[in-house]
């Protein structure tokens, strides 16, 4: 099932967060592909170890957390951090 959440972020905190990933360390996204979808991935990724993913990943956590209707619905145990992928 997938549940839209709308309004997690303002649209100025929108606007921060990209300007953040944006500024990003990109590197190609095959680092993380297995053997056979390196053929077919064409996209860049912003390494989960980076002050970017680090940063913006806390702050999709905590206003996740902070989402009652997330709260509700998914009532998480452990949030993965997310990865950051774009595509040109």
């Amino acid at each position: 099932m997938l549940l839209h959440i709308p309004e997690v972020f303002t649209k100025d905190e929108v606007k921060a967060l990209r300007q953040t990933l944006d500024a990003g360390p990109w590197t190609d996204g095959n680092i993380t592909s297995g053997h056979q979808s390196a053929t077919a991935k064409q996209n860049q990724q912003l390494p989960e170890d980076s002050a970017a993913a680090r940063e913006v990943s806390g702050l999709v956590a905590q206003a996740l957390h902070a989402n009652p209707m997330f709260v509700s619905a998914a009532l998480p145990h452990t949030l993965f951090p997310p990865l950051f992928n774009r595509y040109e």
